[in-house]
């Protein structure tokens, strides 16, 4: 095989970033060894060398010691890298196949020995996932149209009777004026307007199929009645934590339990404003009224709702209901 030694920094790179790390420095003699095992290469001491302080030139963090040198910085750094493969096999949106192959890619940015260190691959089989191979492709299609200022078209999926996700609308197709993608609890929306109507919706991704780009323009959502020219995206998701499309409200809890503070603010974060009055702990908070419902409901035992009285009510309705059910 010819072997042009101006390539030499490019397989002596590749063993950097393949065998060394901080804790696992390589000799110039093992990079000679891997050179021949992996590549049929032979280079002598002074090449490897010079192709060292080659690569630092080049600005690669190329760390030379007298016990050996390694490869430092890279494009993603260790932690980074188990953060997103973290997140990859968190999300319920993501095959096992695609978790798998992303990561895969993901861990290539490491050394074997600090892959090694973090496997998540077990993962894969816990979680309950989507099982839309067209997912990606989705997300591509969508954003090319959100580029392009154009409506898109697509079948829509719900499950039924017997757990099965079927065209909720035998085969008809939703015209929307597509937005913006949201992560909302590992699961992907789009929020986009329906052509027929003045406000806007959430679609899962995941339920999304057969989706083409339309050749009408959108309606610009300045133009939403639910939206409007001052509409923001970072604040839309703050004030609905769960993707309920409904009014926003100021309510006021009764916190029972000082620990259930955590969790008031691992939902609303800063809409949520403690205050202390008459030696009890509340919480005044901003949302919206469906998803202050859920919310209430699901962590009843540590907080009471006190107000709007229309939503306390609500509460309250659900709850007599839920326990004449378990009655009968």
């Amino acid at each position: 095989m010819f072997f042009d030694k101006r390539n030499a920094k490019f397989y002596i790179l590749e063993i950097l970033r393949e065998y060394s790390d901080k804790n696992h420095l390589l000799t110039q003699q093992d990079i000679i060894d891997k050179l021949h095992q992996m590549y049929q290469v032979d280079l002598e001491r002074k090449t490897v060398s010079s192709n060292l302080y080659l690569l630092q030139d080049l600005d690669y963090d190329v760390v030379i010691e007298k016990k050996g040198c390694y490869l430092g910085e890279r494009e993603f750094d260790e932690t980074e890298v188990k953060y997103l493969v973290d997140a990859i096999y968190s999300s319920k949106v993501i095959s096992s196949e695609n978790a798998n192959n992303i990561s895969k890619k993901l861990y290539s940015f490491l050394s074997k020995y600090q892959r090694n260190d973090y496997n998540y691959v077990y993962k894969t089989k816990e979680l309950t996932r989507t099982n839309n191979k067209e997912f990606f492709y989705n997300i591509s299609i969508i954003t090319d149209a959100i580029k392009e200022k154009k409506k898109i078209e697509f079948n829509y999926l719900s499950y039924n009777k017997q757990g099965e996700l079927t065209d909720k609308r035998q085969g008809y197709k939703y015209i929307v004026s597509p937005y913006y993608l949201i992560n909302n609890f590992g699961n992907y929306y789009l929020l986009g307007n329906i052509s027929k109507y003045d406000n806007h919706s959430n679609f899962r991704l995941d339920f999304m199929k057969n989706i083409t780009i339309s050749s009408e323009a959108i309606v610009p959502y300045e133009n939403i009645r639910t939206m409007g020219p001052n509409f923001d995206i970072a604040k839309h998701m703050n004030d609905h934590v769960y993707m309920f499309g409904g009014e926003i409200i100021n309510a006021k809890v009764l916190i029972k339990e000082e620990y259930a503070i955590t969790y008031l603010y691992d939902w609303f974060g800063k809409n949520a404003k403690l205050e202390i009055k008459d030696d009890k702990l509340y919480a005044n908070i901003r949302t919206d009224d469906r998803a202050f419902v859920y919310w209430a409901l699901q962590f009843s035992q540590l907080f009471t709702v006190i107000s709007p009285n229309n939503v306390r009510n609500k509460v309250i309705e659900i709850l007599k209901e839920s326990l004449d059910s378990y009655s009968k």
